[in-house]
Formats: structure tokens, sequence, C-alpha cells
């Protein structure tokens, strides 16, 4: 892994060096195309990047470990002049055939799995493009005599149809926490503050990993949170997965947690403006790491008695930190009367979901969502005291709802009832408003 995350330190000339050209080091290139292996050439053109430089370091990186996963164990020691496309199709057909590793585990383990036995059609794409680019930037550069071929269009993805289908992700539900299982986390108590927190506003505002990863301080606000960039290991702080800069309401409760929480923050430097809201500990000016959020959510969910698999319908699906995203997504999409495009905005969603429909997310759309969110049964509310206490058939005047007044600070005092009334008198006016829009509240009095 050190050798392919230093890859940008190769020097940039080498880059050009599969391209044509009338230099006599040309034939000397060519030379040394004829005697190297086809996968050290596909790993070679991926650390190079010489035809996708606008992709980023964690893709290219995906596609050096699908060469070395499965390309490798394939072709071993074939030469790149010697490849062909009845071999591509060979390696293509056989990925089809192959199982997962997570289905090898659970057969050591003589676990039940019931997810797909053999590679999805997705897998076999990736691995399809980590193979065929480097070849296609040959056949079009003209470098070498013998790859002069449509690889894309010789070389098509192989039909199949797997016998079992697995739905992950938006698409399904099943994959959600339930609103009781929700509750159980947020009322329990964790061993570490910084994944509890993470928890919380995963919960309420459905951010990814990363990008609560990359959270600063001066992005959180009283009434919402500034989302506008992400943190991954290999590049640091980025863009946001679809480049969208976004902003989430929160309610005064989560921003209050929040601010207490940042307080309690066991040094200056990790309470500053800049700061990341969720630092690392042991790695100054870095924040918690990529597995932090969802090791001690599962570690809570063990402890709470929550499975973090379960089967329905036969299928078996998990449950993970990123689920908490997906609780969100349905809980706006099926509880709130808010326009997908709002959704699509407010959750960071691919520019080509919004522009699928016609409105525009303006102020006035985000204004409206954050009522609805305010108004819905998901942000929790503050318990209002009754003004009046009753013990048996007397009533007398809760002295907790007064603030400021003669019956809070003499409460073991008689008090003229016609001076208790003038205070409360503001009060009323409120309370009975409550009461029309709380039927239980209605119920009380």
């Amino acid at each position: 892994m050190r050798e392919e995350r230093n890859y940008t330190h190769y020097n940039r000339r080498k880059v050009n060096k599969f391209s044509s050209g009338e230099s006599s080091s040309n034939q000397k290139v060519l030379k040394n195309l004829q005697k190297m292996l086809f996968t050290d050439f596909c790993i070679e053109y991926w650390k190079q990047n010489p035809t996708c430089r606008n992709t980023t370091i964690g893709y290219r990186l995906d596609k050096i470990k699908c060469i070395k996963t499965y390309a490798i164990p394939f072709f071993k020691s074939v030469l790149l002049k010697d490849i062909t496309s009845k071999m591509i199709n060979q390696f293509l057909q056989e990925l089809t055939k192959k199982q997962t590793r997570y289905y090898k585990l659970a057969r050591e383990n003589n676990r039940p799995y019931m997810r797909n036995e053999f590679l999805a059609r997705g897998t076999i794409k990736i691995i399809r493009i980590a193979v065929l680019q480097p070849l296609q930037f040959l056949a079009q550069k003209n470098t070498f005599p013998s790859i002069k071929k449509n690889w894309n269009k010789n070389c098509p993805v192989p039909e199949f149809q797997a016998k079992t289908i697995y739905y992950k992700g938006m698409v399904s539900p099943r994959d959600i926490f339930s609103r009781q299982e929700l509750e159980i986390l947020t009322n329990s108590k964790w061993t570490n503050q910084r994944a509890y927190m993470m928890f919380l506003v995963a919960r309420y505002t459905g951010m990814r990993n990363g990008e609560l990863r990359a959270l600063k301080i001066k992005s959180i606000h009283p009434d919402f949170i500034d989302i506008y960039q992400a943190y991954n290991n290999t590049e640091g702080v980025k863009a946001t997965k679809n480049g969208i800069v976004r902003k989430f309401p929160i309610f005064p409760g989560l921003y209050e947690k929040l601010q207490k929480y940042i307080l309690s923050l066991p040094a200056k430097e990790l309470r500053k403006d800049d700061a990341f809201v969720f630092p690392s500990l042991v790695k100054p000016g870095k924040p918690v790491g990529a597995s932090f959020a969802n090791t001690f959510l599962t570690c809570q969910m063990q402890k709470e008695g929550i499975p973090k698999e379960r089967f329905q319908n036969g299928i078996l699906v998990t449950r993970s930190f990123h689920s908490l995203r997906h609780c969100m997504d349905t809980y706006l999409a099926n509880k709130t009367t808010l326009p997908l495009t709002s959704i699509s905005h407010l959750m960071g969603h691919s520019t080509q979901m919004v522009q699928h429909y016609s409105d525009h997310f303006s102020e006035e759309l985000y204004a409206n969502a954050a009522k609805i969110l305010s108004d819905s049964d998901l942000w929790p509310k503050a318990i209002t005291k009754s003004p009046f206490i009753t013990k048996g058939q007397s009533i007398f005047i809760n002295p907790d709802t007064l603030e400021n007044s003669d019956i809070a600070k003499n409460p073991g005092e008689d008090v003229d009832l016609v001076k208790c009334l003038t205070q409360v008198y503001a009060q009323l006016g409120m309370l009975l408003r409550q009461m029309k829009e709380s039927p239980r509240q209605q119920a009380a009095y």
C-alpha cells in the first residue's frame, strides 16, 4: 500500500512514455513494453494516471486493487504483447463464477449467508474498466502494433443472472434502524462522547461519515450546519461526494449539546473555530479514524441487544453507521411533504437526480424544509410544565412556571391571589394556544 500511495512521486515525464512520437527513445519504450507483463502494465498505468487526471486517488487505488486481487491470479505471466480479446473475455466469464470473499468467510465459520454467492454485475464492470482502459489507451496512441482493437466493443460485460438478488442502500428500507431502536441508542449511555455526538448528528442530519469527520466548529450554527467538505485517509480534506455545498437545519437541543461537547474537549487547540468537531486525540490536526463511529455504534448495538444483521423475507441485511443516513432519507421521503428536489439538496444527492426535476432549491424552499422538520415528530419537543398543580380537589399554581415571581422566590409563603393572577396573565394566552395545538395538553388541563 505504501508503494501505491507514493505514485505521485513518479517523474511526470513517465506519464507520456507510452505516447507515440518521432524520438529515438520511442523504440526503446516499445522494446520495454514487449517485455512487460500485462498486469504490471495495468498497475503502472493506474499509478501514473496518464488519461484520467480528474479522478480521485482512491478511485485509482481501487483499480490497482482490482488488478492485484482478480487479474494477477488469472493472467499470471502473460506478456502485454500476447494479450488478446479472447483472453479478456475468458477472464470476464471467469469472474461471473467467482465467489465473494464474504460468502467464503461465512462458509468457513459455518454462518448463514443469504446474499449473492458470486460477484455482482457492478463489481465485474469495475474490474473490466481496470483491465480495458490501459489497453484502450495503447490502442489510441498506436504505440503497440499488435494492440489496435476496440477493446470496449470486443470485450463486453458478460450477460448473466445472479441466483440470489440482494438489494442494498436506499432502494430498500430493510437496512435502516427502527424508530424504537434509534430511541434506545439515543437514550443509552455511551462509553465515548465523541462517538455519541457523531451518532446524534448523523441521526438528525443524515451526514455521511466523511462529512462528519471533516466538520469544523465554525460550520455549526444555532439553527443549521454548513456541509461543504469531506475527509478520507487518502486525500485528506476534499469536496463532498458530489461536490454539493449544502446546509441542514438542526433543533436547539442538538446545538446546545454540540456546544457543551465542544467545551468539554481536552485541549484549547481543539476548541478553535477552525478545528475539527470530532478530532483525533492521538494524531494532532487529524479527525477521528474512518471506522471510529461505526466501531462504537456496533459496540453500543451489542450492549443494547440490537442486532447488526437481521433476516427479512429470507434475505440477510446489515445495519451500520451509514444506515443513519438511510434512516433520514426514508423519513424525509415518507413522513414529510418535502418535494424530492428539496430532499436531494438537503441530503446532498447526485446532480443527475436533482436535474431530473424541474423546480430549483431556493432559500424559500430551505425555509419550508426547516419549518416542516421543526413541526414534525423527528425533533424532540421541549416539555412545558403545567401552570397548575392538582392535589385532591384543590388546584394550586405551579411556582416552577413563574420566572422571577413572588411565588418562585417565596414558595412557602402565602401570596395574594390577585397578584398571582396578574403575574400569570401573560403566560395564559400562550398556554391556551398550546392547548389548542396539543390534544394531550388539552386533556391534561
